[in-house]
């Protein structure tokens, strides 16, 4: 009966040591897609319903047509939200434009609260255009997934450089590059020095 109880107790544990471990790898929409690759695909049935447009990214035209002001570098407390424009406040989790806090998965995310978002990878922001922005998937939910280094089954969506592109209602772009996630800091970057919603 001792060894019973032990085997029981020994799997209990390891159900509960290993259970933000799992085998599928969820992405920011909550699991639509199976991997990071289902970004550059067309969309289906179940991508559809979370898009703004259905348009496919493409490779970055070679010429520059927006100019990214750079605005602003923010540092956000872990279940904060943050405003995306001046004065860039710092507010509560679901009260801003974006968040940091509980994702998808047993980590933490770039939650988005306000706007439609689309991950536009580990980009230089100078050489990004438009064009290209206009060619991303944008979502109306969830966020973009972090994960530790060598975690065996999460995807980590925001290393350092990664920038995250944010559509206002009015149709501007504003950019977020994550400089840091050990503290969440963020440069914020603008189409112009004045948006408007």
């Amino acid at each position: 009966m001792k060894n019973v109880l032990t085997s029981t107790a020994m799997l209990s544990l390891s159900l509960f040591i290993l259970s933000c471990e799992k085998p599928n790898d969820l992405t920011p929409d909550g699991g639509a897609m199976p991997t990071m690759a289902g970004y550059a695909a067309t969309p289906n049935e179940s991508t559809a319903a979370m898009q703004v447009d259905g348009r496919t990214p493409k490779q970055i035209p070679p010429f520059l047509t927006v100019t990214w002001k750079y605005v602003h570098t923010a540092t956000v407390p872990l279940l904060k939200g943050l405003k995306l424009t001046s004065p860039f406040s710092i507010v509560d989790e679901h009260a801003g434009d974006i968040s940091w806090g509980v994702g998808s998965n047993c980590y933490y995310a770039i939650n988005t609260e306000s706007m439609h978002f689309a991950i536009a990878g580990i980009q230089d922001v100078s050489k990004l255009t438009k064009e290209y922005l206009a060619t991303l998937k944008f979502y109306t939910g969830g966020g973009a997934n972090w994960a530790p280094a060598g975690s065996a089954f999460w995807t980590n969506y925001i290393p350092v450089g990664t920038v995250l592109a944010y559509k206002t209602p009015g149709g501007k772009y504003i950019l977020v590059q994550v400089k840091s996630t050990d503290t969440l800091v963020l440069d914020i970057y603008h189409e112009n020095a004045l948006i408007s919603y």
